[in-house]
């Protein structure tokens, strides 16, 4: 069993507003479980949300 392991990815729009973020938690070595995902809605349809988690 690993230990606790996550990460918080924070997306800042062109005028360093902050526009999303997402949580993610290590499960396995070669595996995470995403816990959060929020993007405001005025930036949704960019591939945001895609980008955070890649």
């Amino acid at each position: 069993m690993l230990p606790p392991d996550g990460r918080l990815a924070l997306a800042r729009g062109q005028d360093r507003h902050l526009v999303g973020c997402g949580a993610m938690r290590r499960i396995r070595q070669d595996a995470v479980e995403m816990k959060r995902m929020f993007v405001r809605p005025e930036v949704q349809g960019q591939g945001l949300g895609r980008r955070l988690f890649e």
